[in-house]
């Protein structure tokens, strides 16, 4: 309920998201985060990582397509 109700007050004022956590669960938490609860495996910080990659780069082709307009 909290990570959704962030999403909805980030959409609201306009702020890109990257649901981290979203990714993860996706990609199942057991495979993700290690047994102690709190650390990403090496397969969760690829995740992670693939997720940030991805959207930096949207936000490189946005702001590309803005500064040619």
């Amino acid at each position: 309920a909290y990570n959704a109700r962030a999403v909805e007050i980030a959409r609201e004022e306009g702020a890109w998201i990257n649901d981290l956590y979203a990714a993860i669960h996706d990609a199942g938490l057991e495979k993700c985060i290690l047994r102690d609860g709190v650390h990403l495996s090496d397969y969760g910080a690829t995740i992670i990582g693939e997720r940030v990659a991805s959207k930096i780069k949207e936000a490189l082709k946005d702001t590309h397509a803005i500064l040619q307009q």
